[in-house]
């Protein structure tokens, strides 16, 4: 499992959240602020997790792998992420 930022641009947010709430478990998704995500995931690129969600060929877009973070946002971001890269270091 890897994790994923997922940047819905323009106007192509609900198009990502039907496609994220059909395909990702609840517990692997974490929703930022509208068209904003962090997704643990099976895919291991980038591409391979936008392939998964099947979303349209027009909508924009930007994934992009989490191999660190930093910044100021809510307590329980940081505890979302801190849990799911603690699971990860134990399954390797």
């Amino acid at each position: 499992m890897a994790l994923f930022l997922i940047v819905a641009l323009q106007n192509s947010a609900p198009a990502f959240q039907l496609a994220l709430s059909s395909k990702i478990a609840p517990e692997s998704l974490y929703t930022i602020e509208t068209g904003k995500w962090i997704v643990d995931s099976p895919a291991t690129t980038s591409k391979n997790l936008a392939d998964s969600l099947e979303v349209g060929a027009t909508e924009p877009f930007l994934i992009i792998p989490v191999t660190g973070y930093f910044g100021r946002a809510q307590p329980d971001l940081w505890e979302w992420l801190a849990a799911k890269i603690a699971a990860k270091a134990v399954a390797a």
